[in-house]
């Protein structure tokens, strides 16, 4: 089901780009390297103490076509998680990483802004610690817990649409709107995770994300930067 839709998701930004034929004479040359880091988790952390998140962003474009790659990494601490179970502390530490595909709306665009929706692939790679849990029981309180989970995997799909603006030059900030769904989590053992790396809390079935790059773009293509000029020129 997951190799399913995620191929019919291909599909459609193929046929999209597929129609258009400004690009179609060099759609297999790429035409320029963004890389980023997401600037808003750093500052998340001003109200969000029990969590630290560093991301980086690569794309690739070929024409109105952007290969997007994501790569993370989470760190948690909380205390107090539940009220139920009593838990004391909760540790979750690990990667995260997405690949996927955007199409850019952006026609005439010499600046090689873009404006985009796509699709990602997402998984993470983590382990996590439960300490200090007492179990709380109908009729009595239950006995303490301490337990670790090593090796856990999750893999999710996004559908994501955005925006990137040159400001300077080579220089581009931009943001990322993404609807997660279709979670899995393997290779739990002693309990269920509190959170997964990239995605949030466990409990929810569906979440929402936002990220917001600050990037630097590099041509690779110097056909593309002539043309680029010249477009400048014209405008």
């Amino acid at each position: 089901m997951l190799k399913y839709f995620y191929s019919r998701v291909l599909m459609f930004l193929w046929i999209l780009t597929a129609s258009q034929t400004s690009w179609a004479q060099s759609k297999y040359v790429p035409t320029g390297i963004r890389v980023g880091i997401d600037v808003f988790e750093p500052i998340s952390r001003i109200w969000q103490k029990d969590r630290s998140q560093h991301e980086f962003n690569v794309d690739i474009a070929f024409h109105r076509v952007l290969f997007e790659a994501d790569y993370g990494h989470v760190s948690i601490k909380r205390e107090g998680v539940s009220k139920q179970s009593n838990v004391s502390i909760y540790k979750n530490n690990g990667d995260l990483f997405r690949i996927g595909l955007d199409y850019n709306f952006l026609k005439k665009n010499p600046s090689h802004s873009a404006v985009f929706i796509g699709a990602r692939y997402a998984m993470s790679s983590f382990k996590d610690e439960l300490t200090s849990t007492i179990e709380k029981q109908e009729y009595w309180e239950g006995r303490p817990v301490d337990a670790q989970q090593d090796n856990l995997k999750a893999s999710w799909l996004e559908l994501v649409g955005g925006a990137k603006v040159k400001v300077l030059k080579g220089l581009f900030v931009g943001f990322t709107v993404r609807f997660k769904f279709n979670k899995h989590v393997r290779n739990t053992h002693a309990y269920i995770p509190f959170d997964v790396p990239g995605w949030g809390l466990n409990e929810l079935k569906t979440y929402a994300g936002f990220s917001y790059y600050l990037s630097y773009r590099i041509h690779v293509n110097r056909r593309d930067a002539s043309r680029s000029k010249e477009l400048v020129g014209d405008s």
